[in-house]
């Protein structure tokens, strides 16, 4: 599952003060997508059969294809832009003392910075 994984990368990455504000923004996103999600099918699906003229067969199968679009949109952002909060550098490389803080927003307790 997807949902821990977040968490823990939110949990990891914000400073103690932000962590709840930004675990309710993932919530909140979260349940706004169960409210709208059927919403936006539906009307991939009438975009298909009307506007496209796809059959009824195909039409239904449309929200599908879109939603495999923007899943490997999503997973090339995430792989470009999100970094290891642990290590604080992108793909878990090392950063020097002190330089990747602005990476987190929080400093490193070891270094002190």
């Amino acid at each position: 599952m997807v949902w821990p994984v977040s968490e823990a990368l939110v949990i990891d990455s914000c400073s103690p003060h932000n962590r709840g504000a930004s675990l309710g923004k993932i919530v909140m996103s979260s349940n706004l997508g169960m409210v709208i999600g059927p919403f936006i099918g539906g009307a991939l699906f009438f975009v298909a059969s009307e506007w496209l003229g796809m059959s009824e067969t195909d039409s239904f199968k449309f929200p599908f294809y879109f939603t495999g679009i923007v899943s490997l949109l999503g997973f090339g952002l995430v792989w470009i832009y999100v970094t290891d909060a642990k290590s604080r550098s992108p793909r878990g490389g090392s950063c020097p003392s002190g330089s990747c803080s602005s990476l987190t927003g929080w400093t490193d307790q070891e270094s002190g910075t």
